[in-house]
């Protein structure tokens, strides 16, 4: 009885805010039923294997991203039992035809129809709907789902551990983890589902649709626990069905294909890079500015907003990457990076409103930055978080002081210098390291900042933070086939890579920046040694760097590949680094980036857009005016051709991503910065 499922978070803090208003449209809308293809992942995989569970999407056998109980060599003496990632087959919820399981993407417009034609007759004949679920489920008992139940089957087997099992109060000690960070949790809970785990069982609980009590084992263990009864919680959604209410419903089953059904085919732009280079005629800079207020505007009618607060923030919901392979799309609050999130959107809004003068794009950019402010008031750095560039917190002081930049806002200056020593404090805890997520991210942000500082107060403490994260990074560097050959782990996973994003050229890249800032030589020989494993990753054969040391894939982008490994070597001249292999390196990736590296997506992140980005710091650094002639010509026709036609449906892998990096907020973003490209920052080396 999923449509009397209360809305319970036991991390509430209760505060209201834009974030949490867009998770409940989401727990509140179609997608809640569990019948539309849903993808699950793991990010402990190393192959990061996501499964869709819903009701339509698991036609196929799939791997299970989840660990269960496999017996080995069962009725022998050495009989044992294993955790495996087993195999998820077609169950009986699978539609079938002549007996055959049928692939739910042939359906989408069937599947859509049916939904739409339900919901109109229902809303037509409100009274007489309600009428009938009163009369069928008042006074019927519901499940509450407190926390997931694997989540309590893990628990409940650590517990089980002969570790464990030897005292009692061992295993309660275990058990009362359940109360961690448990914000909006009352206490009879806790106390039931220690209670249930300890004696070997799942916790269980109940309400009645018509009343506000949580029942356990058939007693009321908290009155009043929930605001409204569950009955006339659904009675009220039936009263607010709509025209608008449909549309938004649409969508989401909409996204929840696309979502599924992401194929790199439908990214190919055509894009030849020299091809486009002879094109004659004007560029059309007013028709890119028309266009990128247009998405604007589309991104700021797509916001949820959250005004009952004293000061409004707002977010979006969208179709979101997960995992750092880049495979699994998922339909979710966007989240608050620069990647993917609303760092990304607000600094993208933020230069639209600069240079069109319109004070509606920054003062939604202002409201976008406020969550990743909320969540930065309320860290305890006693606990990891993401540190980088693209992924993590270094992103928002990134987009917070180009916001102040932009506003000369004397408050966010202070904002930024009271909160921004957390870079420091939780350096030690970073296990990813890389330009993303990690400490080298980190380093570019502080770094950007140095730049446009003018206090020498700050640049002193911004170079301390920095240097925190270098000495982290040297400290956790690990030798790949040679003791002078360093390579980073990723979390748990030791498979050094190459590239700007994720591996040694990023790296390498802004050690350079800092080296060159601090005035510090001493930074050199690291530099020179994590050159050592990308150099290594060189194949001839492709004039390009293979991607990680398994050596199974050549990228063509800025975060992998020959584009990424460009920049790197441009900072590298930029920032006063040399050695003998630099000058032919750079030639190399630069004939690669412009030869073989586009058509592929349009993208900012492993695309056309962003490597014309590259091309552009390229033309800038080398003094090579033809080749920013070039770029201009090839965005002219990415503008015609891409951009005015897919902006509105499937921006990347057929999906409708809202993000900088692979999104729409991308298109609106490199359309301003071909306009006016000695204002808009280049977001690829966090300029």
């Amino acid at each position: 009885m999923h449509i009397f499922h209360p809305y319970f978070n036991i991390n509430d803090s209760g505060e209201d805010n834009s974030f949490k208003k867009a998770r409940l449209i989401i727990d509140d809308s179609v997608l809640s039923v569990g019948i539309l293809p849903q993808r699950i992942l793991n990010n402990n995989r190393d192959d990061e294997e996501s499964a869709d569970l819903s009701g339509l999407g698991a036609a196929e056998e799939q791997c299970s991203p989840i660990k269960g109980i496999k017996i080995e060599n069962r009725d022998k003496d050495d009989i044992r039992i294993s955790r495996e990632y087993g195999v998820i087959k077609p169950a009986q919820n699978v539609p079938r035809l002549s007996g055959n399981p049928q692939v739910v993407d042939n359906y989408k417009e069937e599947v859509m129809d049916g939904f739409a034609r339900m919901y109109l007759m229902i809303s037509g004949n409100k009274d007489r709907f309600m009428k009938i679920v009163q009369d069928l489920f008042s006074g019927k008992s519901v499940r509450l789902i407190v926390r997931p139940t694997y989540l309590y089957g893990q628990l409940l087997a650590a517990s089980l551990h002969p570790d464990f099992m030897r005292d009692r109060v061992h295993r309660k000690i275990l058990l009362s983890r359940l109360g961690l960070y448990a914000g909006n949790y009352n206490h009879m809970i806790l106390h039931r589902e220690q209670k249930d785990l300890l004696g070997g069982d799942i916790p269980c609980f109940n309400l009645n649709s018509s009343s506000r009590h949580l029942y356990s084992r058939g007693r009321v263990i908290a009155r009043d626990f929930i605001e409204t009864p569950p009955i006339d919680t659904s009675l009220d959604k039936i009263r607010s069905m709509g025209m608008t209410d449909l549309v938004m419903q649409k969508n989401f089953i909409a996204m929840s294909f696309k979502a599924r059904g992401t194929d790199a085919s439908k990214d190919i732009t055509g894009i030849d890079f020299h091809d486009c280079a002879n094109i004659g005629g004007r560029f059309s800079t007013d028709k890119w500015l028309s266009l990128s207020i247009e998405i604007g505007d589309y991104i700021l009618k797509s916001s949820v907003i959250n005004k009952n607060a004293a000061t409004a923030d707002r977010t979006w919901i969208s179709t979101v990457l997960l995992g750092k392979k880049e495979i699994t799309w998922s339909v979710e609050p966007v989240g608050n990076d620069l990647y993917n999130g609303n760092c990304g959107i607000a600094l993208y809004l933020a230069y639209l409103g600069n240079i069109t003068g319109r004070r509606e794009y920054i003062d939604a950019a202002f409201e976008a930055m406020r969550l990743p402010m909320m969540e930065l008031d309320g860290l305890d750095t006693n606990h990891p978080y993401t540190i980088g560039a693209f992924g993590g917190l270094g992103s928002y002081f990134y987009v917070l002081d180009h916001l102040r930049r932009i506003t000369a806002n004397n408050g966010l200056k202070d904002y930024i210098y009271s909160r921004i020593g957390i870079l420091g404090s939780l350096a030690d805890k970073d296990t990813l390291f890389d330009v993303v997520s990690g400490s080298a991210g980190c380093i570019a942000v502080l770094t950007s900042i140095f730049e446009n500082t003018a206090g020498e107060q700050e640049k002193r403490l911004l170079i301390d933070i920095a240097y925190r994260n270098y000495d982290h990074l040297m400290k956790n560097r690990r030798p790949y086939n040679a003791p002078d050959i360093p390579g980073w782990s990723y979390g748990k996973v030791f498979e050094p890579a190459s590239g700007f994003s994720h591996g040694n050229a990023g790296i390498a890249a802004f050690m350079s920046k800092l080296a060159f800032l601090a005035n510090d030589a001493d930074i050199k020989p690291a530099i020179r040694d994590a050159l050592k494993l990308e150099r290594m990753l060189y194949s001839e054969k492709h004039e390009n760097w293979h991607s990680t040391v398994l050596k199974k894939k050549i990228s063509h982008g800025w975060c992998h590949g020959a584009p990424g490994i460009l920049l790197s070597k441009l900072m590298l001249l930029q920032y006063g680094y040399d050695d003998a292999q630099l000058e032919a390196e750079t030639e190399t990736a630069l004939r690669t980036t412009m030869t073989k590296s586009f058509g592929y997506n349009p993208s900012l992140c492993h695309g056309d857009l962003g490597n014309l980005l590259i091309l552009m710091h390229c033309a800038k650094v080398l003094g090579r005016h033809e080749i920013r002639d070039q770029c201009l010509r090839v965005f002219q026709e990415l503008y015609e051709n891409i951009i005015s036609k897919k902006w509105k449906d499937g921006v990347f892998r057929g999906t409708t991503s809202l993000g900088l990096m692979v999104g729409l907020a991308g298109f609106g973003y490199s359309l301003i910065k071909f306009c006016e490209p000695d204002i808009v920052p280049n977001i690829l080396i966090l300029e």
